[in-house]
């Protein structure tokens, strides 16, 4: 097997151990997938700018097991989500946001995760 002249180091980028939560519907997003997400609920938006201010844009994405639930907690959620990236964000008229996230790795909610 032919290898390259270098070795190449893989970098591996550190993600905080507690995330802002954000629950989501009717969407699943798994690592190295690129999704927009249109958010509207007070609890996530307060969950994105957390993301932005404090957590290097990092989040933790976890699927809702009823999307009518408007308030999900706890058992209303799947254990296992993504940390996913937010690459950008951009505030709408009707005072929803919209950001572009990046999956970045599956990961297992270990209470860790801040809930809005």
């Amino acid at each position: 097997m032919l290898q390259p002249p270098y070795e190449e180091e893989l970098l591996e980028i550190p993600i905080p151990e507690e995330l802002p939560l954000l629950p989501v519907r009717d969407l699943v997003i798994f690592p190295y997938m690129v999704f927009p997400i249109f958010v509207g609920r007070p609890f996530s938006i307060k969950a994105i700018e957390e993301a932005i201010e404090n957590y290097d844009r990092y989040i933790f994405l976890s699927l809702q097991k009823d999307k009518d639930i408007e308030e999900p907690r706890g058992n209303d959620l799947y254990q296992t989500g993504t940390v996913a990236t937010i690459l950008r964000m951009m505030r709408l008229d009707d005072d929803r946001i919209k950001i572009l996230s990046s999956g970045s790795c599956k990961r297992k909610d270990t209470g860790t995760e801040k809930r809005g």
